[in-house]
């Protein structure tokens, strides 16, 4: 989107806390973006229950919230009959997320007494 607009797409790579103003391509991304995440959200709840979706990566966190936000409203549209409400939130992990989440799976998988563990409530 970027590029079609004459942009140089690095500026997402350069700074993930500050994308500068992108203004309208931003936009028409959280557009684009929401209604698929939504969709992706509401398919696997079918499948797996779960309460809460977490949006999170290399996204400075306003963009973050505005993609919540458009996630959010999305939902809202989608029949989810027959589902557990599901929460839309922002994550607060930010670019280290992906990473992080990968490199803890062999861990808890090969380790962890109770392979549960990530998915329960805190007191």
């Amino acid at each position: 989107m970027l590029r079609e607009d004459g942009r140089d797409p690095a500026i997402l790579w350069r700074s993930p806390n500050d994308w500068g103003d992108i203004g309208f391509s931003l936009e028409r991304w959280i557009e684009e973006a929401s209604g698929s995440i939504a969709q992706a959200v509401a398919a696997s709840a079918a499948v797996i229950d779960f309460s809460t979706a977490i949006i999170d990566g290399a996204l400075p966190p306003g963009v973050r919230a505005a993609l919540v936000a458009r996630v959010t409203d999305r939902m809202a549209g989608i029949d989810t009959r027959g589902l557990s409400p599901i929460a839309v939130v922002a994550g607060s992990i930010g670019s280290d997320a992906r990473a992080l989440g990968g490199a803890s799976l062999p861990l808890l998988a090969n380790f962890a007494l109770d392979r549960n563990v990530l998915f329960k409530e805190s007191l």
